[in-house]
Parts: structure tokens; C-alpha cells; sequence
């Protein structure tokens, strides 16, 4: 069995930007390589799956299609089986999700080493679309060992900080919560993290 790897799954997009994003940010991306070589940084890209026979509009109903489309809750297997699949390969799976995908790996039925699950829309601004994320998650599936919710009171989309008590511990054993200040593009959430809290992401 292979000792890590590292998954990245990202949000509503047309295209699986988050490895893209992080090779842009160097001294993090040298790291990465360096701690799980290149050939074990997978990038998740669901988004053909959610998408698929869709004509106008593509990613920007995908929220609505994860919750009630037959498309999206095929990319919610694609991912939750991809996690399983890896976490049979790998002694430890480590997972950076934003936006959309750190809703959808809240559901997968995997433990993990470390997630790193930024703007998580179980804090969107919005009481109703926040109630109607919880709802359809439920009760996270996934175990995580190290977990970091990392949210921006700036970030409509995960403007309120999680609550860690119950269910949204996902039963790990260590629990780090970070405002970041920033604006809802993981760039900006990579480059403040990277900045200012170096040593969350190591």
C-alpha cells in the first residue's frame, strides 16, 4: 500500500481549476510535490459528469443539479467512489475541497487523513439555500482525522462559521476553524492561508 496522497476537488465551475490554482502559488505547490510527488496529487473533475446533455448555463445551476438531478447525484458517486477507491491504495488520503466540493466530500463515505474544506456552503449567507446544503448532507459520512473548516465572514458563500459540535466534527480528533477575510476565489483564500497561516496546509 502507497503511504498519501492528496485529492483536490473544487467548486461550481466549467472546468476542475483548483490544481491550476495551486501550482500558481509555488513554495505550496514545491511543498505538495514534495511531500506526495506528482504522480499521487489527484484532481478531481466531476464537472462533465454534472454537466452532461446540459446546453446553456452549465455550471451555474450545478448546486440545484447536485440536490435534485440525476447528473449530479452521479458526480456525487464519481466522487465518493474515487475517495473510496484511493483510500484502498493509499495508507493516508488528504483532501482540499472548495466551495461545492467541500459540500459533496462532507457525504462521502471514506475516512481521511486530513480535509482542508474551504468555503463550505453549510455556512452560505442565505438561511434557505444554508438549510437546504445541511439538509441534503444530512449527517456527514466522512471521518476525518485532522479537519480545518476555513470559511470568510467576507464570503457570502460561507459566511458564517461552522458550528463544530455534533455531526459537523465529522468525528475528528483535531479542529481548527480560520476566518480568512477574503473574497469567495480560492486564489485569494490559497494566498492568505499560505500568507498568514503557513503551516495549516503542512
Amino acid at each position: 500500500m502507497k503511504k498519501r496522497c492528496l485529492v483536490l476537488i473544487g467548486g461550481v465551475s466549467e472546468y476542475a481549476y483548483l490544481l491550476e490554482q495551486i501550482i500558481k502559488c509555488k513554495a505550496l505547490w514545491n511543498y505538495f510535490v514534495g511531500k506526495y510527488e506528482r504522480d499521487h496529487i489527484y484532481n478531481l473533475n466531476y464537472q462533465p459528469i454534472m454537466d452532461k446533455h446540459a446546453l446553456v448555463m452549465k455550471s451555474i445551476f450545478d448546486p440545484i443539479r447536485l440536490i435534485l438531478t440525476p447528473n449530479g447525484w452521479a458526480a456525487e458517486r464519481y466522487v465518493n467512489e474515487t475517495l473510496q477507491k484511493l483510500s484502498q491504495e493509499y495508507e493516508e488520503v488528504d483532501v482540499i475541497s472548495h466551495s461545492q466540493g467541500s459540500w459533496m466530500v462532507m457525504k462521502a463515505d471514506v475516512k481521511l487523513n486530513n480535509l482542508w474544506n474551504f468555503a463550505n456552503p453549510i455556512g452560505w449567507f442565505s438561511p434557505l439555500a444554508r438549510t437546504a446544503v445541511r439538509i441534503n448532507i444530512g449527517k456527514p459520512k466522512v471521518e476525518v482525522k485532522n479537519l480545518y473548516y476555513i470559511y470568510s465572514s467576507k464570503d457570502l458563500i460561507s459566511k458564517r462559521p461552522p458550528e463544530i459540535k455534533g455531526k459537523w466534527t465529522c468525528k475528528a480528533d483535531y479542529i481548527e476553524v480560520i476566518d480568512t477575510y477574503t473574497s469567495h476565489d480560492m486564489r485569494d483564500y490559497i494566498s492568505k492561508i499560505n500568507y498568514k497561516y503557513p503551516w495549516v496546509l503542512r
